[in-house]
């Protein structure tokens, strides 16, 4: 089955993957780049939580703090 790029909703709010799997993305501010190997086969959110299933079976859960690194 082939994979179909998520579609980019302009002004997209909120946590998700770009449309290219290269980051994670919140609103239209790229967050954290995903080397090749994580990146992913599918992938879903929850709040600040982003899953992504790799081709190679991983399975990665990461949550973001709902303040920035530099926001105290």
């Amino acid at each position: 089955m082939a994979r179909t790029a998520p579609r980019e909703k302009p002004g997209h709010q909120g946590y998700h993957i770009s449309s290219d799997y290269m980051w994670i993305m919140r609103d239209s501010e790229n967050l954290l780049w995903l080397p090749s190997e994580y990146r992913p086969w599918c992938s879903g959110v929850a709040g600040s939580t982003v899953a992504i299933g790799c081709a190679s079976g991983r399975v990665l859960m990461i949550t973001f703090r709902a303040e920035g690194p530099f926001d105290g």
